[in-house]
């Protein structure tokens, strides 16, 4: 589930040219088509890996190397 998350956010990122973009659990979890309890623990895990920030609505990539 981290590897979608990831691939799927630097898609989003590349689309929108920007590293930093409001999202929500529950879009992500549709867009994924997973539950969102998944995303939540997917995003904590690259959030702990310093990867990308999440707060509420927002996404900000910190490292899009690791990413």
């Amino acid at each position: 589930m981290e590897e979608r998350l990831a691939r799927w956010l630097l898609t989003v990122s590349d689309g929108l040219q920007a590293e930093d973009f409001p999202l929500t659990q529950e879009f992500i979890a549709q867009m994924l088509g997973v539950r969102r309890s998944g995303v939540t623990v997917a995003a904590s895990t690259l959030s702990r890996a310093g990867m990308i920030r999440y707060q509420r609505v927002q996404i900000n990539i910190l490292n899009r190397q690791d990413l």
